[in-house]
């Protein structure tokens, strides 16, 4: 049900933001969000059903935020997802 009724609350639209060019490389950095009090009751569908209260915060480490991610647009249909210290796994 929650699923079904969550077009009602937002719609898609046609036009998308401009792709960055071929080889360009596009990076990210966020603080870690830390849920103290009802943690995902916000995010649909829940929050679609019966609304949603959460209590979080975002957290630095040393001064610097801690997750990231980065990527580069190709011409070819594959993912690679990389994990500092980790072999890189390619998806086609």
């Amino acid at each position: 049900q929650a699923t079904l009724s969550a077009g009602q609350f937002f719609s898609a639209s046609s036009s998308l933001p401009a792709r960055p060019p071929v080889g360009e490389w596009v990076e990210v950095d966020l603080p870690a969000r830390v849920d103290l009090v009802g943690g995902w009751s916000d995010t649909p569908p829940v929050s679609f059903e019966a609304g949603g209260r959460v209590v979080n915060c975002a957290v630095l480490i040393d001064g610097v935020r801690p997750i990231g991610a980065k990527a580069c647009r190709t011409d070819e249909l594959t993912l690679v997802l990389e994990e500092v210290g980790r072999a890189p796994q390619v998806c086609r």
